[in-house]
C-alpha cells in the first residue's frame, strides 16, 4: 500500500509537470492560503462538513455538506459550494460561482504509523461568464475532476495523543464540459508540517499550484499554506 500511495502522489506531479516541458513561459506569483475545515459529528455515521479557504489574489470558497461515513476507513460527502475568484484582468474576487460537489475518500488501513488517503470529488461549476475583460451576469457550466493521495508521516507522538507529524499531498484537477478549451486546470503539491491532537489539527508549509493559461503559459502560484481542521 505504500508503495501505492507513493507511486499516485509520483504519477499526479509528473503528470501535470509533463505538460509544462514545452511551456512558452512561466510566470510565478507568491500567495499565502488560509483554511479552516470542521467536521461536526451528528452520530456514529453521520457529520456535518465545513470548510473555508482563502487566498487573497485568487478565491475564497465557503464549502459545506453532509457526510455520510458507512466504515472507518470510507466517507461519502455531497453538498453545496459558494465561491468567488480573480480573473485573468484582475486580482480581485468578482468572479462569483455556485458550485454543488460531492466526493468519497478511502483511508485504508494497513500495518505501520503511517496515514494514506485517496480523494476522489467532483465539482458542478456555475461560474459567470467572462468576455471583454469584463465579468457578465451570464453564467456557463462545466465539470470538474480532482484526485487527490496523501501521505502522513509520524515525526514525534507527544503527551496525550499528540502527535508532530509531516504531510506529502499531491491532487490534479481535470476539467470536463463543452466550454472548456484545455483539460487540466491545475496541480497542486503540499509539503506540510502538523500538529494533531484529539479533535484538532494544525498544518503550515508550502503549496505549489502549476495553473496553464493562455497557449502554452503557465502561472506556478506558491507560497505559505496554514490550514486549521476542527473536529467537533
Amino acid at each position: 500500500m505504500y508503495k501505492t500511495i507513493v507511486f499516485a502522489i509520483f504519477y499526479l506531479t509528473v503528470s501535470a509537470n509533463a505538460t509544462l516541458l514545452p511551456a512558452q513561459s512561466i510566470r510565478h506569483r507568491g500567495e499565502v492560503w488560509g483554511g479552516y475545515i470542521s467536521s461536526i459529528r451528528l452520530n456514529e455515521k453521520l457529520s456535518l462538513w465545513n470548510d473555508f479557504h482563502f487566498v487573497a489574489t485568487s478565491f475564497f470558497a465557503s464549502r459545506h455538506g453532509l457526510t455520510y461515513a458507512p466504515r472507518p476507513s470510507i466517507a461519502i460527502t455531497g453538498g453545496y459550494a459558494w465561491v468567488a475568484t480573480a480573473t485573468s484582468f484582475s486580482d480581485r474576487l468578482i468572479r462569483n460561482e455556485h458550485r454543488p460537489w460531492a466526493q468519497a475518500v478511502w483511508r485504508p488501513a494497513v500495518a505501520g504509523k503511517i496515514g494514506y488517503q485517496f480523494r476522489f470529488r467532483y465539482d458542478a461549476r456555475w461560474r459567470q461568464d467572462v468576455a471583454g475583460g469584463e465579468v457578465l451576469s451570464d453564467r456557463i457550466f462545466y465539470s470538474r475532476l480532482r484526485l487527490m493521495a496523501r501521505l502522513r508521516w509520524p515525526i514525534r507522538e507527544l503527551a496525550e495523543g499528540q502527535q508532530i507529524h509531516f504531510d506529502l499531498m499531491d491532487e490534479y484537477l481535470f476539467n470536463a464540459g463543452a466550454q472548456v478549451r484545455n483539460g487540466m486546470d491545475q496541480n497542486r503539491l503540499y509539503l506540510l508540517l502538523g500538529y494533531s491532537k484529539t479533535k484538532l489539527s494544525i498544518l503550515g508549509g508550502y503549496h505549489w499550484r502549476a495553473i496553464p493559461g493562455p497557449g502554452r503559459d503557465f502561472t506556478f502560484r506558491h507560497g505559505c499554506t496554514i490550514w486549521v481542521i476542527h473536529r467537533i
